[in-house]
């Protein structure tokens, strides 16, 4: 209800019953007041419109009204003919702003304009200071019941491992699963899908595909090139053949030496003239017909270009007395040349991340043979070998497969998936075509026509550039008749490492590939595969309140529920943090106006939170990763006994869903938009609080909320302070008093605040004469005995 009072009248407006937002959308009038020497009067003496804003309890004995706050209105100045406007006016309490209340006040002379109702003084607004309304459309939003990410990728931020993250969450791998984590969603009774941690991590994954549906795919094969039964361990031109012997008393025979070479067998008309003979010879071992043994020359070296990219290790055996290892990689080509990588060691470590390229132009076949071995680097002791592969990389730059350059699924010219041969595809094609007499290859608006074979682009219709078109032969060439087979495509491969002293075990495995190319040809740009950039980042929490929360506690005398609310927050390598504590809720809600704040290292490519924890027997600190996840707990306060745990929120800030605007809203529903927090860097909403109790949901509580994250410069920029501390504070929220609590929960901080510190001096007065009273008691006291013990030993 809202009291006017000015020149002894007293207006009020209807009472409004339980809101914190009401509205009355009416005028108020006094009765007719006579004013003498109008002008004269308001100038020297200035009228004053009180506004108070009151609080109505009803009890048996009638009605009591409390006034909260009030406002005061200066009339000076005021024309008579002057029309007011509606104008918002602080309501102030002890010189705190506590709400606003929006009011226009006018002084009409000798005016018929406002009449009385029938209830009493309240009548409808004036016209011209009435609320203007506009018709407006509304359009509402349909929601698909999987997540949806609501920001294209931008393909500026690819890279090269984005290709690589991207293939183990593609569509089509997803798609065989998807049915099926679709069907089990619909089995499932649970109503918390967005926020439930069971339904979470399966609603991930079908978002991460469809995410990485359109990256460019990229082939990583789980085991070594040489397996890939499409390939046949690169043999088709040079072939290996083990000689055997006996060494000293062993009965079994041993390999002790490899010949790589290779037989074919031809018809040919029998004839003793040595013309024909040479002219046999120059038709096997010239020209066209040395298809036989393609890009093979007779006794003459070729010098190639060789690049290693090391991505990767995973799974290494440990060589440390910690249980880790210190890895680094070493190249041998042959007994030629060697690569040490020992200063680029990764510490602390049995998954590292290498993300290095090593090359080296070495001739065959000298150097035909390529070790790769990963090291253990000791600092007081020679270096351990982990393990090792080898590579017989003359055999694949001969191949027909050409497996010295894979093939990619799309042509580009730059960005993350540009083309890395030195021959563009359709001289590849060329080549190919040439090499098997075949006619040149016809190209139309979306397929290539090879003889009598038509290959279609993809079964698109739309129009695609030449190399497009030349690309998608190469990548089905296998479907060509009769001479068609398996080029190798873009790929990693995994090696598994061996140590020579265990042999048959294994030590790990490699992620890698290897490119070739002659010296002659025009080097491509060596592909970065460095890995992704780790970055600072600072995520702020603003805690506003808390509403519907789960009452916990019971009154001892009275049995009345209420709860000690304050809420836990973390991120995964971060410290907790807590709000402080609001006292004595009892309808659910609470206010905190409280800022989390945590900094902490993300990966942007790989989407990961990366810790690295430094120990007192290591230099070099480990590196543990984390999902990006925030992780909110409402819990309540307990003096006596532990703190009761009530409910918690969990948010991936990659695909989170969006907090509602009002916490009636607030819901568990699955048509949740999601949003990408690193994308729109700043929300605000209503999210709920969910506990488990025998594998049932419910929601016991909701918070208001506000979550920005941003770099660590742009942090530095516009800095904030923890709690409500400066800078950029937080006001203190108007919460109910408890000061009459204190005595019960802190009777010692409560004495000493409020009877010791305001009267320190009466207090030490009471204490010396306590102290003197107490010695001449104790005085008195001892007296009798003192006296009977020298009686009796006189």
């Amino acid at each position: 209800m809202v009291r006017v009072i000015f020149e002894g009248h007293s207006l009020n407006t209807e009472v409004i019953n339980s809101n914190l937002s009401p509205s009355w959308n009416v005028s108020i009038s006094s009765e007719p007041i006579k004013f003498t020497q109008y002008g004269d009067v308001i100038e020297k003496s200035p009228m004053y419109a009180v506004i108070q804003l009151c609080h109505v309890k009803i009890k048996t004995d009638g009605l009591i009204e409390d006034v909260i706050a009030f406002a005061v209105i200066n009339l000076k100045g005021i024309e008579i003919t002057t029309r007011s406007t509606l104008d918002w006016i602080d309501i102030v309490d002890s010189s705190e702003e506590i709400a606003k209340i929006c009011v226009a006040v006018e002084i009409i002379k000798g005016s018929n304009e406002l009449t009385k109702t029938v209830n009493g003084l309240n009548v409808p607004l004036l016209n011209h200071i009435q609320p203007k309304l506009h018709n407006y459309r509304y359009f509402e939003k349909k929601y698909n019941t999987l997540p949806d990410d609501n920001f294209e990728e931008d393909e500026n931020d690819f890279n090269w491992w984005t290709k690589y993250y991207g293939f183990k969450y593609q569509k089509n791998n997803m798609q065989k699963n998807k049915h099926n984590i679709i069907s089990a969603f619909s089995k499932i009774p649970c109503k918390f899908l967005p926020f439930c941690t069971c339904c979470r991590d399966q609603s991930n994954k079908i978002y991460l595909a469809k995410r990485y549906s359109k990256i460019k795919p990229l082939t990583i094969y789980d085991k070594e090139l040489e397996f890939i039964p499409e390939f046949g361990k690169f043999e088709d031109n040079i072939r290996k053949f083990k000689f055997y012997g006996l060494k000293g008393d062993h009965k079994k025979p041993k390999t002790i030496a490899i010949l790589k070479g290779n037989i074919h067998l031809y018809r040919n008309s029998v004839s003793n003239d040595e013309q024909s003979v040479s002219r046999s010879k120059e038709f096997y071992f010239s020209g066209k017909e040395s298809q036989f043994w393609p890009r093979l020359k007779l006794n003459a070296k070729c010098n190639i270009i060789v690049r290693v990219y090391i991505l990767r290790a995973h799974n290494l055996h440990p060589k440390d007395i910690n249980g880790l290892s210190d890895p680094y990689i070493k190249i041998l080509f042959g007994e030629c040349y060697n690569i040490s990588d020992q200063k680029n060691r990764i510490p602390k470590s049995l998954n590292p991340l290498f993300g290095r390229c090593y090359e080296k132009e070495v001739s065959l076949p000298e150097c035909s043979i390529l070790k790769i071995k990963v090291m253990d680097y000791d600092r007081f002791k020679k270096d351990e070998l982990i393990g090792e592969t080898i590579i017989d990389i003359e055999a694949r730059y001969f191949s027909k497969h050409r497996a010295h350059c894979g093939l990619p699924k799309q042509y580009n010219k730059d960005g993350y998936n540009r083309w890395r041969d030195c021959e563009s595809p359709s001289q590849i094609l060329h080549k190919l075509c040439l090499f098997h007499t075949l006619k040149p290859p016809i190209y139309t608006e979306n397929s290539v026509i090879i003889g009598t074979k038509i290959f279609n682009n993809g079964g698109k219709n739309i129009k695609a550039d030449r190399q497009s078109l030349a690309l998608n032969v190469l990548n089905h060439w296998q479907d060509m008749p009769v001479i068609g087979y398996h080029l190798v495509p873009e790929h990693v491969e995994t090696r598994t490492l061996f140590n020579p002293k265990i042999p048959n075990i294994h030590q790990g495995t490699l992620e890698m590939w290897v490119d070739m190319f002659s010296k002659n040809d025009n080097l491509p740009e060596i592909v970065d595969v460095k890995p992704p950039i780790v970055e600072n980042y600072e995520l702020r929490v603003i805690i506003w309140s808390v509403t519907d929360v789960k009452l916990i506690d019971d009154d001892y005398f009275t049995g009345e529920k209420h709860s000690d609310i304050y809420i836990k927050g973390w991120l995964p390598s971060t410290e907790k943090q807590s709000t402080d504590i609001h006292y004595r809720s009892l309808n659910g809600e609470g206010l905190f106006n409280w800022r989390f704040k945590f900094l902490f290292l993300y990966n942007k490519i790989e989407n990961i939170i990366v810790q690295k924890i430094k120990n007192i027997f290591s230099i070099d600190g480990e590196e543990q990763k984390f999902l990006p996840r925030l992780h909110l707990q409402i819990w309540d306060n307990d003096h006596l006994s532990p703190d009761s745990y009530i409910g918690f929120l969990t948010l991936d800030l990659w695909n989170m869903p969006r907090g509602t605007k009002s916490s009636w809203r607030c819901t568990t529903s699955e048509k949740v938009p999601r949003i990408n927090l690193f994308k729109v860097k700043k929300t605000r909403g209503w999210w709920p609080f969910i506990s488990t109790e025998n594998n049932i949901n419910s929601i016991v509580g909701k918070v208001d909320a506000e979550i920005q994250i941003m770099t660590k410069l742009e942090a530095d920029k516009s800095p904030v302070g923890f709690g409500r501390d400066k800078p950029q504070p937080l006001s203190v929220p108007k919460r109910p008093s408890i000061k009459y609590l204190k005595s019960i929960m802190e009777p010692f901080k409560f004495m000493i605040s409020n009877v010791f510190v305001a009267n320190k001096t009466k207090c030490i007065y009471i204490v010396i004469i306590f102290s003197i009273l107490l010695f001449f008691m104790l005085f008195i006291y001892s007296i009798p005995g003192y006296l009977i013990t020298n009686m009796c030993f006189n």
